[in-house]
């Protein structure tokens, strides 16, 4: 005569099932892991336009946002033009006129995917800036050659030269050494360097 015994039950992880085998109820154990979980939480990422910029700003600082809350990582995919750094590569510094494109990426986790990387680009120009430059008092012919100056707002070195060079010519250190030669108006050029 078959006995049947209470069905006892025993958890391993998080599975326990019963089997009927010859009449007796037995217990079937299996087991569990997180590895075993139906599938990961998807995530998106939230990442603004940028705008254009001049060579003479300081380096941008991008933000974005992934749904999930976890932190997103930028890098460039136009190193030619600008590159990434600073803490997760939020940190733009264009380099050259162009256009630059930064990426925003976020690799997920045990509970999300990885998100759809976002770009974003924007142009790159040379910036403007503008020279100050006195004006030059006469001189006579057995005056020694002068020395002239003049600043560039972007503090880069101005360049100098005549542009009459039957009357004088421009020599030394950028050009600055003026020397004159004949009698004449002496014309003045200069130019920013960098």
């Amino acid at each position: 005569m078959l006995s049947r015994e209470s069905p006892r039950r025993r958890r391993i992880g998080k599975i326990a099932t019963l089997a009927l085998v010859a009449g007796a109820i037995s217990p079937v154990l299996g087991s569990w892991s997180a590895g075993s979980a139906v599938g990961s939480t998807p995530q998106t990422i939230t990442f603004g336009p940028l705008a254009a910029r001049t060579l003479n700003q300081a380096a941008l600082v991008v933000t974005a946002s992934a749904s999930s809350g976890l932190v997103v990582v930028f890098s460039t995919t136009t190193p030619a033009v600008c590159t990434a750094g600073g803490t997760n590569g939020a940190t733009i510094s264009p380099s050259t006129p162009g256009v630059c494109t930064v990426q925003a990426d976020q690799a997920g986790n045990a509970t999300f995917n990885a998100a759809a990387p976002v770009q974003q680009s924007f142009n790159v120009s040379k910036g403007s800036q503008t020279i100050t430059f006195g004006p030059l008092s006469d001189r006579t012919l057995i005056q020694s050659a002068f020395v002239v100056s003049a600043t560039a707002s972007t503090g880069y070195a101005v360049s100098f030269s005549a542009t009459t060079p039957a009357v004088c010519s421009s020599s030394g250190t950028h050009g600055s050494t003026i020397t004159s030669f004949a009698v004449g108006h002496l014309h003045r050029q200069s130019r920013p360097g960098r």
